[in-house]
């Protein structure tokens, strides 16, 4: 799973529930990360995991304030 490996990120484990849906849990992610100023970890996390969809985004991810 992701965030395990991650300090930052790890307690977002305990953040979903089992009737969590895929938006609800990304906009929780998103919001959390946000909170506690880890969207680096995040992004790193992602392109970790899917390199080749992350370099698809990464130039429009990398121009956003």
């Amino acid at each position: 799973m992701l965030y395990m490996a991650n300090p930052a990120l790890q307690p977002l484990t305990h953040e979903f529930s089992s009737v969590d849906g895929l938006i609800a849990m990304v906009e929780r992610t998103v919001t959390y990360c946000q909170k506690k100023d880890c969207i680096p970890d995040l992004l790193a996390e992602a392109k970790e995991a899917n390199p080749r969809r992350y370099a698809q985004y990464e130039s429009d991810l990398l121009t956003k304030d």
